[in-house]
């Protein structure tokens, strides 16, 4: 095989610039082998793409989120209360006392006493004196003599008192009671009522009511709002975009040119 030196010439676009495109072109020495040429050898020219890795760096935004302090004024209602007088008219009501006469009516009671007979039985007692026999025992004194021997050949009569039972009939007076019914009469007080119709005169307290316009004075609350500025700060959120480089590696078709065989 018949050794051939040539040059590969790369050529690679790395992206757009403006209104233009960025690239970049560089050239190496190859060395290409090639079989031997059999026969009658005829000028050609051989053209080959390959890939070839191109390391480039870009720049790619990264947005982030930060707050910032933003002043800002506002007015602020401050409401005020104050008082004031205001005249209004009341009908202040005057009552005054009065009388007035009245007749009427009234049924008097008058009250009349009277009697009437009342028949009632009552149970007499009639007391009434008999005689029973009443026996008792009485002790009557009996004097006896009694002789005892005295010594010396002589006897001695002592009189002696015993009291002897006696058996004594006597009629003794026994009061007894006995009620017999008698109808018996008596005198019954009766009150009785009977009403009379009489006119009679009284004075009734009579209220009259009259109203009085009267002048007063109030005080009424009033509000006023007035507005005061006042400087307040809120956060405000700002998007901040800054460019980060990044090496990126892209493959590039290298279109490879052979000269012609000598």
């Amino acid at each position: 095989m018949r050794p051939i030196r040539c040059t590969m010439i790369f050529v690679a676009f790395l992206g757009s610039l403006g209104a233009g495109w960025l690239s970049s072109a560089w050239g190496q020495e190859i060395m290409v082998y090639y079989p031997p040429i059999v026969g009658p050898l005829v000028s050609t020219s051989v053209t080959e793409t390959a890939e070839q890795e191109v390391r480039y760096k870009v720049s790619k935004p990264v947005w982030t989120t930060e707050e910032r302090e933003e002043r800002y004024t506002v007015r602020r209602p401050v409401v005020e209360t104050a008082e004031r007088e205001e005249k209004y008219t009341v009908r202040r009501p005057v009552v005054e006392a009065g009388e007035r006469e009245e007749t009427y009516v009234v049924q008097r009671p008058i009250y009349e006493t009277s009697e009437r007979e009342e028949r009632y039985t009552v149970r007499r007692p009639i007391y009434e004196t008999s005689e029973r026999e009443q026996w008792s025992t009485t002790y009557q004194p009996v004097t006896s003599y009694q002789s005892y021997y005295a010594g010396f050949g002589m006897w001695t009569s002592v009189p002696v008192t015993t009291y002897v039972p006696q058996t004594i009939t006597e009629r003794v007076p026994v009061q007894t009671v006995r009620y017999v019914e008698e109808q018996q009469v008596r005198k019954v007080p009766i009150q009785t009522v009977r009403y009379a119709a009489e006119r009679q005169v009284r004075k009734v307290p009579v209220e009259t009511v009259r109203y009085v316009e009267e002048q007063k004075v109030r005080k009424v609350p009033v509000e006023t709002v007035r507005y005061v500025e006042e400087e307040q700060v809120k956060k405000v959120p700002v998007q901040v975009c800054r460019m980060v480089e990044e090496e990126v590696v892209r493959k590039v078709p290298v279109a490879t040119y052979y000269a012609p065989f000598p």
